[in-house]
């Protein structure tokens, strides 16, 4: 169980709330705090309370300290949570910085009583908070929070134009109103006063300062760093699986389990043969890679039918906010498969493109930061020339307009372009208001990094925003649902701090990406993968809208639902679907978007979408399985 519950009450009041929310959890009480988590993940001590979600990969180095402080005379506690404790009795808040693992924890210090609330380094678990008078309150989950029953269940709708533009919500805010979140590597400090948010790490990418690493030295460092990460996120655990996809990050992560195990048992969700695509394709990939390490291999495969339409409302409850990605759906197969197979928990790929520009529009914004270079007034007769070529060309010409920051930012990014807002929402006020919102939040991450290239400040970007608050949510709720934690190596703050001082140059070459990572692996993967380009990731999710989504799209997207919720203009979501399913146009991520939105509004606002929790995900689908 990986929920924390908590209840703080800043007039010193006590309460029984956090036991209704929880579930039947244990729940502990100390002076002004209550708290509510699974009984290995809370430690009490006389004067600090700790509760912690997740994982510690340190566990062993951060005792040692403590006894080399001779702070402590006991023997190393089981629960990560004590060691947070005795820790923080040694260091104070300074504790944070030592811990090396995936978290959100709550710790009470009852002589200065105050509270702090902390979330990992990448913001691989998640941490929600809210204030309700006197009462502080936060939760792992964001619904945990609602179903204290004090705060309103309403739409944040000032969130909206971060969610359709760029899939995701930036913290502090989430698209409930009154519930906020703390972003990764963020602490928290709450007290009779109020509270105040600082940062106990902060990543800096700077390519210029720190002088070059030489190409061979890169490679030679990555792969070492990498093996650290995988090595220490599999020890003391009996089943370690991976979620093995069809690129070179997941291949090299089985294969590193399997190099530190001796055995790994690999999950790949492929899709159904559908005509006019290559989607099922992707398993063929996985299986080279898992034929090349040896692994027990496993598939599952993704319906293309009703029972998509019955399992994907599932999919949604699981979630705090809207997936914005349709790589949640074979991803919740995926992790189904691993809890039917034992897996105690599951590494994957993730975090790798961002770090090493691992995308297709990282080389187009190389190619467009050249031709910027031309010298305005030619370029003035050369776009619209480029804008009558090819759509390579075309793409070319208009983001060669862009000059601002955040506007380019979003050509590359963007699922829903800010421009078709006032067209899709009923709020034409805050429609208008999308690009000030948008900036405040991603102009002065744009800015930090010290590099020549944009390219850098597109990947910092989503490092530190769309990683944290849509890939890593994904991967961290998925896997609570059905109780199988998920772990990215690729996230190692040490890994993270050796890619952020790695020159562009050593990750894109030629018409190659990742580059550097491609020779640090290049003997743990298939040759055919590392120059295989990246699928649309909506390529699935365009096809589900035309034939296995249409019964949900019919009633939650329906006019008479979107009148009542007031949210979408009704006419302007006709248009798209019937614009979609005849084919002449690709709206999947507008339409996507929305979907996801309207069933997270049905299922956590108005409550109307009820679910069986007995529902079974493997049910009725196919799976495989082979031994290399």
């Amino acid at each position: 169980m990986s929920v924390v519950l908590g209840h703080f009450n800043t007039a010193g009041a006590d309460s029984e709330l956090v036991a209704r929310m929880a579930d039947g959890l244990p729940t502990y009480r100390h002076g002004k705090l209550i708290l509510s988590a699974a009984p290995e993940a809370c430690h009490a001590e006389p004067s600090v309370q700790v509760a912690l979600s997740g994982v510690l990969y340190n566990s062993l180095a951060l005792w040692r300290a403590l006894e080399a402080s001779a702070a402590v005379r006991t023997e190393k506690p089981e629960r990560a949570a004590a060691l947070v404790a005795y820790g923080y009795l040694v260091w104070g808040v300074e504790v944070l910085e030592r811990l090396h693992g995936a978290f959100a924890l709550a710790i009470w210090d009852a002589q200065r009583q105050w509270l702090i609330l902390a979330r990992d380094r990448m913001g691989e678990k998640a941490l929600y908070y809210a204030s309700h008078g006197a009462d502080f309150l936060f939760a792992t989950q964001a619904r945990r929070i609602l179903a204290a029953e004090c705060l309103p269940r309403a739409v944040n709708l000032s969130a909206l134009p971060y969610y359709l533009s760029v899939g995701y919500v930036p913290p502090p805010h989430t698209l409930f109103e009154g519930v906020c979140k703390l972003g990764a590597a963020e602490y928290m400090l709450v007290n009779e006063h109020g509270y105040r948010i600082d940062r106990f790490w902060r990543p800096r990418m700077d390519t210029i300062s720190n002088g070059r690493i030489a190409f061979e030295d890169a490679v030679q460092r990555l792969r070492h760093t990498l093996d650290e990460a995988v090595k220490v996120r599999v020890q003391d655990v009996p089943s370690v699986g991976a979620l093995l996809g069809s690129g070179i990050d997941s291949a090299a992560v089985a294969a590193l389990i399997a190099q530190h195990t001796g055995q790994v048992k690999t999950y790949t969700a492929n899709f159904a043969p559908i005509s006019g695509t290559s989607l099922h394709t992707d398993a063929y990939f996985a299986a080279l890679s898992a034929r090349k390490i040896g692994a027990q291999h496993h598939t599952v495969t993704v319906p293309s039918d009703e029972r998509l339409a019955v399992f994907l409302p599932h999919v949604f409850a699981a979630l705090d906010e809207p997936a914005s990605q349709p790589s949640v759906v074979p991803l919740a197969y995926a992790v189904a498969l691993a809890r039917e197979h034992g897996t105690q928990r599951l590494l994957s790929g993730e975090g790798s493109d961002e770090l090493f520009a691992g995308q297709r529009l990282y080389r187009s914004d190389q190619l467009l930061e050249l031709y910027l270079q031309v010298p305005a007034t030619l370029r003035r007769f050369l776009t619209p020339l480029l804008a009558r070529l090819p759509a390579k060309f075309k793409r070319l010409a208009v983001r060669a307009r862009e000059t601002d920051a955040v506007r380019r930012y979003l050509a590359w990014m963007r699922l829903t372009a800010l421009e078709r807002l006032p067209y899709l929402l009923t709020d034409q006020a805050l429609a208008k208001s999308a690009h000030s919102l948008l900036s405040q939040v991603l102009r002065p991450i744009l800015s930090a990094p010290r590099t020549h290239h944009f390219a850098d400040r597109i990947a910092f970007a989503n490092l530190s925003l769309w990683l944290a608050e849509c890939a890593n949510v994904r991967l961290d709720q998925i896997g609570t649902a059905f109780g199988v934690p998920i772990s990215a190596p690729f996230e190692d703050h040490h890994l993270v701090n050796f890619a952020l001082h790695t020159p562009l140059c050593h990750k894109l070459r030629g018409n190659g990406y990742k580059i550097v990572l491609q020779h640090a692996v290049a003997d743990l993967v298939p040759s055919v993968l590392l120059n295989r380009p990246k699928r649309d990731p909506f390529a699935a999710a365009a096809v589900w809208l035309r034939s296995a989504l249409k019964p949900l799209m019919a009633r939650y997207l329906s006019s008479a639902r979107l009148a009542e919720a007031n949210i979408f203009v009704p006419q302007a979501v006709a248009d798209l679907i019937a614009a979609h399913q005849s084919g002449v146009v690709n709206e999947a991520r507008t339409l996507w978007l929305i979907l996801a939105f309207q069933l997270w509004h049905a299922r956590h606002i108005t409550g109307d979408l009820q679910l069986e929790d007995d529902f079974d995900p493997l049910e009725r689908v196919e799976l495989s399985a082979w031994h290399a």
